[in-house]
């Protein structure tokens, strides 16, 4: 009769192992989604802040260039931020 009553003790007893580990993990979801919203909030409420720099083409290929001559392309920059967007480093690849 004991054999039977330890069986259901421990049967209850990994019950509330694995509902300590579901209520565990459901928390940190919970929290993960609760911290992504806060960090995305303010962005999708108020729009983003700073500059943003929107170029339309990120590489542009000149074919076959001679050596010694000058090449010349334009890139489109846009700024889609609420401040004022400074280029200050341009390097060719």
């Amino acid at each position: 009769m004991n054999t039977g009553r330890q069986s259901i003790n421990g049967s209850a007893t990994q019950f509330k192992q694995v509902s300590n580990r579901l209520i565990l993990l459901g928390y940190i979801i919970a929290m993960s989604f609760l911290a992504l919203f806060l960090t995305y909030l303010p962005t999708t409420l108020y729009g983003s802040s700073g500059p943003i720099a929107s170029i339309s083409e990120q590489q542009y290929d000149f074919g076959e260039v001679s050596d010694g001559s000058e090449v010349e392309h334009d890139f489109l920059i846009t700024n889609r931020g609420t401040e004022q967007l400074m280029i200050t480093d341009v390097k060719t690849g």
